[in-house]
Order: C-alpha cells, then structure tokens, then sequence
C-alpha cells in the first residue's frame, strides 16, 4: 500500500511554537491557504481515500484535500498529535522553566533512547507510533485501496520516519502541509520514498 501522507496546515498556535497534543486548535487562514495548495500538489497522486486525525486541524485540511480530489474521509482519534500531558499548551520557554532543558531535549530528540520519554500525563513516541501502525495494518489488511493519504501531525510523522530509520540522531522538523510518499508493506516494513 502507498501513503501520501501530511502534516495538516498551520494554526495560531503553530506559530506561538506553542505544543498542541489533543487540544482542538482550528487551522488559521495561512494553513487553510497552506491546505489549499496541498490539495493541489496532490491531486493527481491518485488517492483513493483520506484518514484523517479527528482534530480539527487535521480533519479541515483532509477536508480541503478530499475536495480537490473528491474522496472519501475516514476519521480515527488514533491518528492524534500524542498527548503532551502537563505540557500541552506551553511553548519552549514555559516548558523548559516547568521541566527542564533536559526534558525539551529529549522531547525534540527522535533518537530510540528517547522513544519512552513522556512529560507528565502524556505519551511516549513509542506508545504514539504503536497506536498509528495499529491503523496502517489494519487499513493494509483491509486490502481495499493501493493509494491511502493520511492527514495528521507533526510528531506522528516523526514517529513513523524514527520507525522507519531514515533520521538518524536528532531532530527533524515537519513542516506545515508537507507530504510524503510511503511504501507501507507491514508493520516493521515503511519506506519513505
């Protein structure tokens, strides 16, 4: 199976840098521009379905998306931003001063030894990314579309490369409305074109 998948387009609290995790931010009018030329890009990729994250942020730009393309949208709390517990809602500045450097450090580090780290009351990238694949299999298994986009966030898209081995040590950063192509085979198999 093929993915096309994207990041959803920008917030205002994208550009406060503030963290979102489960709070339902709605897409500002630069990330439903940034959409607009997502749909565009695309369009003739052949998607043949949308899963889509079920925050607004995400679920507007596979709307967008979907549109253009004129498919159909499945909408799964699986393909959530993870959680950032006591966390969410803060910037870097008030994260660190809460938790520390070395707690920002690791949140943005994408390094398996970082895979269990979680601020308070949130999730880890491990438990992010098992909940993803859990979806990835079981649209695979469904055997019903070649071509899949998917419409999520910025840590799951981390996740999926960590997985995937193509980051190294490090950050990465996703960026509005990017999209990527990726040959998903079976759960340890996700290769990113």
């Amino acid at each position: 199976m093929e993915l096309i998948i994207f990041r959803h387009g920008e917030t205002d609290w994208n550009k406060e840098k503030k963290l979102q995790g489960h709070i339902n931010i709605p897409l500002n009018d630069h990330g439903v521009s940034q959409a607009q030329e997502l749909a565009k890009r695309v369009q003739d990729k052949g998607i043949e379905i949308i899963y889509s994250s079920d925050l607004s942020r995400a679920k507007k730009t596979a709307e967008i998306v979907a549109e253009l393309s004129n498919v159909d949208i499945v909408y799964d709390a699986r393909l959530r931003e993870k959680t950032f517990g006591k966390a969410d809602g803060l910037n870097h500045k008030q994260v660190v001063e809460k938790f520390g450097a070395e707690s920002w450090e690791k949140f943005r580090d994408c390094s398996e030894d970082t895979w269990d780290f979680c601020f308070a009351g949130g999730e880890t990238r491990r438990q992010c990314l098992n909940r993803v694949l859990d979806v990835l299999c079981e649209i695979n298994e469904q055997k019903k579309f070649n071509k899949v986009g998917i419409s999520t966030h910025g840590g799951i898209i981390r996740a999926l490369m960590a997985h995937a081995n193509i980051l190294g040590m490090g950050t990465v950063k996703v960026a509005n409305c990017q999209d990527y192509q990726v040959d998903f085979v079976k759960r340890d198999t996700i290769k990113f074109k």
